[in-house]
């Protein structure tokens, strides 16, 4: 019977990972059982120059888990838009404490869970994300964002919906909405949700849909409309379940 492998980086470690082919990963758990665990800092760099290359950073599959509790940093340069910098598939655990994550300067995956029991866990902590989060055939996200996180990108469902479960805390915390969002719970205790200026002509709204319920602490929403009638363009949320809270427009 294959023999699952446990690895555990003891110190702080860095990889870099330069024009390694397509779907090339810095740290990889794939098989049932295995298990890769640190608790100091964590960094994979994983850069391309070819075209069409998708890369990730980390990935834990067919049963695989990775749990960092030390602060992970993922920074993708050069992949294409399948690129993740953190990816959960088909049954596979991610749990991250803190993280500084790029892909590809937004136009990558920074968060992905993908199948049934997928899961990707952000334990309360500071993140700052570059690039969008996506959900889909029944993977789930729940990623809880401490005082001085952010976030730049959109969260976004598969054809087939996962789940996105987003906590953003502190006053000094953004989630800056590039483009059209949806979520499953949305907590904003004392954060704020920017949509992205859209200051051009004419203009392109943007809509946040919480599937589940959405909460707010003092939170605040910061949105772009046309001045004028009923009619005219805005930004919009959409809870398709119950509110609860206080939240500043």
């Amino acid at each position: 019977p294959e023999v699952a492998s446990v690895i555990e980086f003891k110190g702080a470690a860095t990889i870099n990972m330069v024009n390694g082919g397509d779907t090339t990963t810095g740290i990889l758990a794939n098989s049932a059982g295995s298990l890769i665990t640190g608790s100091q800092r964590v960094r994979v760099n994983n850069t391309t120059t070819a075209s069409g290359t998708s890369l990730y950073g980390i990935r834990a599959a067919s049963g695989g888990a990775v749990d960092f509790s030390g602060p992970t940093t993922v920074i993708l340069a050069g992949g294409d838009s399948y690129s993740a910098a953190v990816l959960s598939s088909s049954v596979g655990t991610v749990v991250l404490t803190g993280a500084t994550i790029d892909a590809n300067s937004g136009n990558g995956r920074a968060f992905y869970a993908s199948g049934q029991n997928s899961v990707l866990t952000g334990n309360a902590a500071q993140y700052n994300v570059i690039g969008n989060i996506l959900s889909s055939s029944d993977g789930a996200i729940d990623l809880s964002m401490t005082n001085g996180s952010t976030f730049t990108g959109q969260s976004l469902f598969g054809a087939t919906p996962g789940t996105t479960n987003l906590t953003i805390s502190g006053a000094n915390s953004i989630w800056n909405m590039t483009g059209d969002s949806t979520l499953t719970y949305l907590t904003l205790d004392g954060a704020t949700l920017k949509y992205s200026d859209t200051s051009g002509s004419p203009m392109v709204p943007k809509t946040l849909t919480v599937t589940g319920n959405y909460t707010g602490n003092n939170g605040t929403l910061v949105l772009n409309s046309v001045l004028g009638d009923d009619s005219s363009l805005t930004d919009k949320l959409v809870v398709n379940g119950d509110t609860a809270g206080h939240t500043n427009v």
